[in-house]
Order: C-alpha cells, then sequence, then structure tokens
C-alpha cells in the first residue's frame, strides 16, 4: 500500500495534517518521522518508499535543506515527490525547488483550507509549485 510520510520534530502537525486528509476523504496512508534517520532506518530494513515526504522548513533551517539533499541522493526515493512546508514563506522560497521539492505550501489556518491543499498535492498531478488554498466563503 503506498504512503506519505511526514518529517517534522513537532507530533501536533502529523496530526493535523492526518485529521485534514481524513476530513477531505483521502485515503492515503500517513506516517509520521521525527528526523531523516528514522527514514533511514526504514529504508535499509527494504520496506516501501514512501510516494510523498512532508517536510518542515520550520525545523532548524539547515535540517530542512540537509534532509532534502540527502533524500534526492536515495536511489530508493527517486520517485518520491517531496513537500516542503511552512508556517510563513521564507526568504529563500527560491531555493527550495532548486533543491528538488515538488510542492510548497503555507500551513493554513483554516481546516477546509487543509483539505484543499492536501487533495490537490496528493490526487492531483498537475498541481503547481506553490500550492495556495482555494477562496472559502
Amino acid at each position: 500500500m503506498a504512503f506519505s510520510l511526514i518529517i517534522d520534530d513537532r507530533l501536533q502537525e502529523y496530526k493535523m495534517l492526518v485529521q485534514a486528509a481524513k476530513d477531505a476523504g483521502i485515503k492515503d496512508n500517513l506516517q509520521y518521522m521525527q528526523n531523516f534517520n528514522e527514514l533511514r532506518e526504514h529504508l535499509t530494513m527494504g520496506l516501501p518508499a514512501p510516494k510523498f515526504i512532508f517536510i518542515s522548513y520550520d525545523m532548524p533551517l539547515l535540517k530542512a535543506h540537509s534532509y532534502l539533499t540527502a533524500m534526492k541522493e536515495i536511489p530508493a526515493l527517486s520517485k518520491t515527490k517531496y513537500v516542503i512546508y511552512s508556517e510563513s514563506i521564507p526568504r529563500t522560497i527560491q531555493m527550495i525547488p532548486m533543491l528538488g521539492a515538488n510542492h510548497f505550501y503555507c500551513q493554513p489556518s483554516r481546516g477546509k483550507h487543509y483539505q484543499d491543499i492536501l487533495s490537490r498535492i496528493l490526487c492531483h498531478k498537475e498541481t503547481p509549485f506553490f500550492v495556495m488554498p482555494y477562496q472559502y466563503s
């Protein structure tokens, strides 16, 4: 079964993503890891690679960039898509696609926006790099 992975040093973000996916009717299996070493151990055991990896940009800056760079060098992750998210738009946003990220989004404050963002990233191949929630009234 395909799954997506969330790497964040805050378990609360994972819980919010899982709830938004559930509310949106997304059937993807979302798993949580705190750091890159857990992912490396997962792959070393011969377990399948995730379809998507969501990485928090708000972890210490070096971690998010170094994780993304290191992951791009692992052959087992060659078909994995990378999604970076943050509480705000970083000044260095132009570096994110250069490091190999496929999507970026700011963490929305409304549940419907989270559902919309996750639906578009996980279910629509044509979703652009910068994902903004559609406007809800």
